[in-house]
């Protein structure tokens, strides 16, 4: 994205190309002949260009890291309609582009998922985000939430 990262923070005019790399790749077995599945993900991605690490808030010199990653399980039907995931990450502070991952995160989460009628399904899911870097003198921001959802189709 051309000019489009603050690299010394948004108070200051200087702006940098953001230019990242990302892989993803995903498989899914068949635990029995019965229909559970398995399916394992993970992705990986790195920003080129950081913003200094003081601009972000994590302290420290020089500029923040721009490591992103996941990695996921999930077993499908291992009872009729019914689906359990797992999700762990983390993302510095450097990298800026996840709708899921807050930058300078760590996360982890459960979900579970249950078709209990044709059009109606129940989910869950639990998660865990830690803030991994912050300034001296504060403590890390821990975010746990849980949502439970109930989805009908018309």
């Amino acid at each position: 994205m051309p000019d489009s990262l603050a690299d010394r923070g948004l108070a200051d005019p200087s702006r940098e190309d953001y230019t990242t790399v990302d892989a993803r790749v995903a498989a899914e077995w068949p635990l029995r002949t019965d229909e559970p599945k398995l399916v394992v993900g993970a992705e990986v991605g790195y920003a080129l260009e950081t913003p200094l690490a003081a601009a972000t808030g994590t302290g420290g010199s020089g500029d923040a890291g721009g490591l992103a990653w996941q990695v996921q399980a999930s077993v499908l039907d291992f009872a009729p309609r019914h689906h359990i995931g797992l999700v762990a990450g983390r993302v510095d502070a450097g990298w800026l582009l996840s709708p899921d991952h807050r930058p300078n995160d760590r996360l982890a989460e459960i979900a579970y998922q249950w078709q209990f009628r044709p059009k109606t399904s129940m989910e869950a899911r639990f998660r865990e985000r830690r803030e991994i870097e912050h300034p001296a003198g504060t403590r890390a921001r821990v975010d746990r939430d849980l949502y439970v959802r109930v989805t009908h189709k018309f």
